[in-house]
């Protein structure tokens, strides 16, 4: 590809993008990258972190568990160590951030559930066996949670996509371990 996606610097973004830049930097410290490409675009940064930070009935904690699914099957390098990181953060260990990125949750029957939900609805595009929503459903999850699921895995999609399609940038926190 000859098309060159750079990684914008708050200078060089619309006022938009520039508000998620500072509010970037107040929670994480920085901006990182991913942020810094998709803001090649006057709006969808802010578009998109609207949709990203809105509310969900997932707790912080599912989501990012779907966000690190979904990284994995769209072998997102990236993703994958962003969201990594912040499961280790809320406490999972080595064992069973694996074990969530092969596609189960063994030592959570709820979070299982949902891990092969997001794991089959990626893969499938969205053509699943509706069993695997039942049980979502059976392991203590509201409909809601199955479409805040759905609009999960596609907002990771754009992240997913755009690392891929746009030139593989530099990854600006810890690498997440290779699986065996």
């Amino acid at each position: 590809m000859k098309t060159v996606f750079e990684i914008k610097t708050r200078e060089q973004v619309s006022p938009a993008n520039q508000a998620v830049f500072d509010s970037s930097t107040k929670l994480l410290g920085f901006v990182p990258n991913m942020y810094g490409v998709i803001a090649n675009s006057e709006n969808a940064l802010s578009r998109y972190v609207k949709a990203e930070f809105d509310k969900s009935s997932l707790t912080y904690r599912e989501q990012e568990v779907v966000n690190l699914v979904v990284s994995q099957v769209n072998f997102c390098r990236y993703c994958i160590s962003f969201h990594y990181v912040s499961l280790q953060k809320l406490g999972f260990t080595a064992d069973q951030l694996a074990e969530i990125r092969k596609g189960t949750a063994s030592f959570n029957e709820k979070l299982d559930a949902l891990v092969k939900l997001s794991k089959s609805l990626t893969e499938m595009r969205g053509h699943i066996d509706g069993e695997l929503v039942d049980r979502v459903i059976e392991a203590g999850y509201t409909k809601g949670a199955v479409i805040d699921t759905i609009l999960l895995i596609n907002l990771r999609g754009v992240t997913n996509y755009v690392y891929a399609a746009l030139g593989e940038f530099k990854i600006d926190f810890p690498l997440a371990p290779d699986l065996d």
